[in-house]
C-alpha cells in the first residue's frame, strides 16, 4: 500500500506542475535552470590547448538567449534554450594538427591579433542540414525557427602569426552540439507561462515587505499550497491502511 501511496503522490505532483529532473535531452526547463549565454563572452582572452566536454543528461548545462563561441555567437529564440551535450576547443598549427598535443592547459592569446586574421569559417549542422560559410569575426548565427531540434556549430579562426607566444599555434577551433528545449518562466511543464520583455524572458521579481521576501509567481501557482496540504493528508491516511 505504501508503494501505491508513493505512486499516487508522484501523479498528483505531476498534475500540479511540480518540476522534475530532465528525462530526455529535449525536456523543457524553467529560466532558473538555465545560464545566460552573453555576446560579451565571445571575446575570449585565453583558450584551452585541447578541451573536450561530453555531458550526460543529468550534468548537461542549459543556455538561454544564446551560446558564445570564439568571436561568434549563436542566438536562440526568446522562448527557447539549448541543452548542451558536447563542447570542444582546440589550438591548432597551420596544418590543422593540435599545436600543443593533448594537453589541457589554458593558453593566453596575444593581444591585437585581429589584423592578422586571414580566415574565419563556421560550419553548421542544424537538424541534419549541413553548410560551411566564410564570415567575419563577431558575427552571429540565428536559430529562430521554433521547430529546430538539434544543432552543431564549429568555428575556425586562422591567423598568419603565432597567436600564443612561444608556440606555432595560429588557429582556434571550437565546436558545440546542443538540443533546443522549451523554456518557461517558472514551471518547466507549463504550456503558456512565458512573460517576455524585448528579446529575453523577464526574470521573476521579488519585493521586500517588513523584512520578509515575497515572490511574485503566476496566478495558477497560488493553488499549490492547498494542493500540497491535500497531498500530505493523503499520504498520512494511506500510511495506516493495511
Amino acid at each position: 500500500m505504501r508503494v501505491a501511496t508513493v505512486f499516487s503522490l508522484s501523479i498528483i505532483f505531476e498534475l500540479a506542475g511540480v518540476s522534475t529532473s530532465a528525462v530526455s535531452w529535449d525536456s523543457p526547463v524553467s529560466v532558473s535552470e538555465t545560464q545566460l549565454g552573453s555576446v560579451a563572452s565571445t571575446n575570449m582572452k585565453a583558450i584551452f590547448s585541447h578541451l573536450e566536454n561530453i555531458y550526460t543528461l543529468s550534468k548537461a548545462p542549459v543556455y538561454r538567449e544564446g551560446y558564445p563561441l570564439y568571436r561568434f555567437y549563436i542566438a536562440f529564440p526568446k522562448n527557447k534554450a539549448a541543452r548542451i551535450s558536447y563542447e570542444e576547443e582546440k589550438l591548432l598549427e597551420a596544418g590543422g594538427a593540435l599545436c600543443l598535443g593533448e594537453a589541457t592547459e589554458k593558453k593566453t592569446l596575444q593581444q591585437r591579433i585581429d589584423g592578422n586574421l586571414t580566415n574565419f569559417i563556421y560550419t553548421s549542422k542544424v537538424d541534419g542540414g549541413f553548410s560551411t560559410t566564410s564570415t567575419n569575426i563577431d558575427e552571429k548565427f540565428d536559430i529562430q525557427d521554433n521547430k529546430t531540434k538539434t544543432f552543431e556549430l564549429t568555428v575556425l579562426a586562422r591567423y598568419d602569426i603565432p597567436i600564443v607566444v612561444g608556440t606555432n599555434c595560429n588557429q582556434v577551433q571550437m565546436t558545440v552540439h546542443g538540443t533546443m528545449v522549451s523554456m518557461n518562466q517558472t514551471n518547466p511543464n507549463a504550456t503558456s507561462q512565458t512573460a517576455t520583455t524585448g528579446n529575453h524572458i523577464e526574470p521573476i521579481k521579488s519585493a521586500q515587505s517588513n523584512g520578509a521576501e515575497t515572490l511574485s509567481v503566476p496566478r495558477q501557482a497560488s493553488k499549490l499550497p492547498s494542493l500540497q496540504t491535500a497531498v500530505v493528508l493523503f499520504a498520512f491516511i494511506n500510511t495506516f491502511r493495511v
